[in-house]
């Protein structure tokens, strides 16, 4: 059967994918505002054709997902994520394919209990149900985690550092999920509903920019269902080649 443990495991997930480019090259310093920069790194996210990450979810201080995620597309903006879920004492791997109108998610176990491959969840009936939302892993897509960031409620330059010694600014801020909800963009509103109705207080984010306005890693941390969340990626890759494809219907089960 499919676990009711295995789909909160993933559920408690809150990602947050935003890939940068291999390359670098460093540019003349320019002096902008914390909220001009993160609208800069925004900005590049957007503009990036694919983008790939590293990254790990703890909840209430103990790792329950880490793996690999990659986005598609300015238009479609599909992503597919690799993960390992931890339930306890037990890991097993779960594949996502998320795309606007439904995810679909596989796991070894799955195609034993069901008879197919993947199972395929309307995203309405995940906006319905706060524990399932968490399925819809919004944050996997980088421009709509570039999106929230940029309707930040406060923001602020931390310090500077390296990051794979890459010379990066470090910025904190919080973002308000209740006034998010209404500055963001309608797609991007509909996109991130389950997760913002879900979380409760503020969420507090942490943002590296290299000086090519590139995102290099970011760190969110919120409380959703009652429980902390803290989601760390690293950013491996922009505008590379590939493609998602959909899972044909006959490898689907529908979620009821």
């Amino acid at each position: 059967m499919w676990s009711g443990r295995r789909i909160s495991a993933v559920a408690l997930s809150s990602l947050s994918v935003i890939a940068v480019g291999s390359s670098y090259v460093l540019r003349p310093t320019v002096q902008v505002s914390p909220r001009q920069a993160i609208e800069q790194a925004v900005a590049t996210s957007a503009a990036a054709t694919s983008a790939s990450t590293t990254f790990s979810t703890q909840v209430s201080g103990m790792t329950t997902l880490y793996g690999t995620a990659r986005e598609q597309g300015r238009e479609s903006r599909m992503a597919t994520l690799a993960m390992t879920a931890v339930d306890g004492a037990e890991h097993f791997s779960v594949t996502e394919i998320v795309t606007g109108p439904a995810v679909y998610i596989s796991t070894p176990g799955l195609a034993q209990a069901l008879g197919k491959k993947w199972l395929g969840i309307p995203v309405p009936k995940l906006t319905e149900d706060p524990a399932m939302a968490q399925l819809y892993q919004t944050n996997a897509i980088p421009d709509a985690g570039a999106g929230l960031i940029a309707v930040a409620s406060t923001v602020r330059l931390a310090g500077t550092e390296t990051i794979g010694g890459v010379p990066v600014s470090r910025y904190v801020g919080t973002i308000d999920p209740s006034r998010a909800r209404d500055r963001l963009a309608p797609r991007l509103a509909q996109l991130l509903a389950p997760q913002l109705a879900a979380t409760t207080g503020q969420i507090r984010f942490t943002a590296w920019v290299d000086g090519q306005h590139n995102f290099r890693k970011i760190q969110t941390i919120s409380t959703v269902g009652g429980r902390v969340s803290q989601t760390t990626l690293i950013y491996t890759s922009s505008s590379l080649p590939g493609r998602i494809d959909v899972p044909v219907s006959s490898e689907v089960e529908a979620f009821s």
